[in-house]
């Protein structure tokens, strides 16, 4: 009985994410899921400064917050959310009542606790209508992944994989990058190096996993570059800015402008690939870590 209920709310959330990735593909809004192995590594930092540096360019750009954490976009933000998606999708509220004014203009919807459980069919057509409501407003939706998104994962064409420059971060990494390439191998996997002292360290770190990726996995990753440790990163979290805000100056704000331009320059991608072989099972191995100076 346990199963089969398991097995319907897994269908449930991936209808729910089909009519999402519907919709929010009539107005061909750019949808990317940021991924980490493990909390802590900066993914939701990424998410927010990443956001509010395409936001600087004059794109439309919405934080979908799918961590129903202490620690998610809002509570970074020092936003203080009223409604979740889930009360508009239960008619509580309006989907202009959910959205939160972000930083450079970024629009937060805080979705947490709508994907906490699955929908009925009606609710389904209500989620379908407030995502129609938003999805002409924006060029950009970033989603922040946590540990409630698994359909959520299934809108996105591009996945970036966030990481430290440590060895069991690379090790897990390596392991997330698996299962992504298993499960959604039409997708597109970039890798970002976070807290990285130099760009060529960051080089070496991102050739290693993606030759042991493409040897083991038949996976193609793409490097995004690396956000380098700075200081001015833990002074404008603590006053609850982006970097590209409160220390426009500082190197961490030049990297993720640099990454904004990365990702505004991606091509489309193809909307067939063929499907990769199914993964071989391969820890990544350790010698690719020493290699990297790690």
């Amino acid at each position: 009985m346990v199963n089969a209920d398991a097995a319907g709310l897994q269908a449930t959330r991936t209808d729910q994410a089909e009519g999402l990735r519907r919709l929010l593909g009539r107005n061909n809004a750019r949808v990317i899921v940021l991924e980490a192995a493990a909390a802590g590594v900066g993914k939701t930092s990424i998410a927010i400064n990443t956001a509010a540096a395409l936001a600087t360019r004059g794109l439309q750009v919405l934080l979908l917050d799918g961590n129903a954490g202490a620690a998610n976009i809002s509570a970074l933000l020092g936003l203080r959310p009223r409604f979740d998606l889930d009360d508009a999708i239960g008619g509580a509220c309006a989907i202009d009542d959910v959205l939160l004014h972000g930083p450079a203009g970024v629009m937060v919807l805080p979705a947490g606790g709508a994907l906490r459980h699955g929908h009925s069919a009606r609710e389904r057509e209500r989620l379908d209508a407030k995502v129609m409501q938003l999805a002409p407003r924006f060029d950009y939706v970033l989603i922040d992944a946590g540990a409630e998104t698994a359909a959520l994962r299934d809108l996105s064409a591009e996945s970036i994989v966030v990481l430290p420059a440590a060895p069991a971060a690379v090790t897990g990494a390596y392991a997330l990058i698996k299962q992504l390439s298993a499960q959604r191998p039409q997708q597109r996997l970039h890798v970002l190096l976070n807290r990285v002292s130099n760009e060529r360290n960051a080089r070496q770190i991102f050739d290693n996993l993606r030759r042991v990726a493409a040897a083991h996995l038949q996976a193609n990753l793409e490097s995004l570059g690396h956000v380098p440790g700075d200081t001015q990163l833990q002074r404008a979290a603590e006053a609850r800015q982006p970097v590209t805000e409160h220390a426009p100056a500082s190197p961490a704000a030049a990297g993720f402008h640099r990454i904004a331009a990365a990702v505004a320059a991606w091509s489309q991608p193809a909307r067939a690939r063929s499907v990769r072989a199914t993964p071989r099972s391969v820890d990544f191995p350790s010698y690719a870590i020493a290699h990297a100076g790690v």
